[in-house]
């Protein structure tokens, strides 16, 4: 409710305790205990406070009331919004950790995809069986993305900034070249970015950034090696 429709709710409790006061309702029903007549309040009077009150009362988000969580924009090369990623992270511990928030989940040959709209999360999980329908006790972390304004490294570059900005914070960093098809979502036509490269066999993760038009939109994690 507007703070128009306050200021007139309180106007109008206003007049009714006024009122109230200066035509008590002195019935014998409402005698105290040593005979003196007090005034009986005013139904409608008790109904307006209710209402006020009911108005006047906080609310909260749907997220914070359901888990009081907020999750922090915060991505590198090893975390996402507090998750720690690796090839030992499962589909059922990107669940639990994001509890608070709705979760769209898809199922693909070999694939397990979480999307968290609200916070522009999505996470894909690989089975690595490219025969069989992903399952959820299968599937292992593959790739991260985040997009939307708030997002972060924890070296400070966020979404929106440049491209320059981009390559003083990382200077090893290097273009591996353009996203292409509808499969990549917001961050499709954008130039990968992969801002924390490893000459390592072994499996690692690695941060990327995607640049359109010279300023990032958007971030990402990735698994490789073996």
């Amino acid at each position: 409710m507007g703070g128009g429709a306050r200021v007139e709710a309180e106007r109008m409790m206003s007049h009714r305790v006024a009122s109230s006061a200066t035509t008590p309702d002195c019935s014998p029903s409402h005698a105290d205990g040593l005979g003196r007549k007090r005034p009986r309040p005013s139904s409608s009077l008790l109904w307006l406070v209710l209402a006020l009150l009911f108005v006047l009362a906080p609310t909260s988000s749907a997220a914070g009331s359901r888990a009081g969580t907020t999750y922090p924009r915060v991505i590198d090369a090893h975390d996402v919004a507090g998750l720690p990623l690796g090839p030992s992270v499962r589909y059922a511990d990107a669940l639990r950790h994001f509890r608070g928030l709705r979760a769209s989940r898809t199922f693909g040959r070999g694939l397990c995809t979480l999307t968290y709209p609200s916070i522009g999360l999505t996470l894909e999980f690989a089975s690595y069986d490219a025969l069989s329908p992903g399952t959820s006790s299968k599937c292992r972390f593959a790739f991260a993305s985040v997009t939307g304004n708030g997002w972060r490294t924890t070296s400070g570059l966020g979404v929106g900034e440049s491209r320059e900005r981009l390559r003083r914070l990382f200077p090893i960093a290097y273009d591996d070249g353009r996203t292409r098809g509808s499969k990549w979502g917001a961050l499709q036509n954008a130039s990968e970015w992969d801002l924390t490269p490893v000459r390592s066999p072994a499996a690692h993760t690695e941060l990327l950034a995607y640049v359109r038009n010279n300023l990032v939109i958007g971030f990402g994690v990735i698994l490789v090696g073996h």
